[in-house]
């Protein structure tokens, strides 16, 4: 192989797989769309589900 690679974040962290299970990202941009949330407001929202999540998997 030429070049590198690297894993998915999966592979890096387990818990990621359950950020994607509850698409956390496309419910972002669906509330950004449809809602008219702001793009700041979605992402925080966005982003402390993720803590959320990570916090309870440990």
């Amino acid at each position: 192989m030429k070049g590198q690679t690297s894993p998915f974040y999966i592979v890096q962290n387990p818990v990621y797989s359950l950020v994607l299970k509850d698409n956390i990202w496309g419910k972002a941009l669906h509330r950004r769309v449809v809602s008219s949330v702001s793009p700041e407001q979605a992402a925080d929202e966005t982003i402390e589900q993720s803590k959320q999540i990570f916090d309870e998997w440990q």
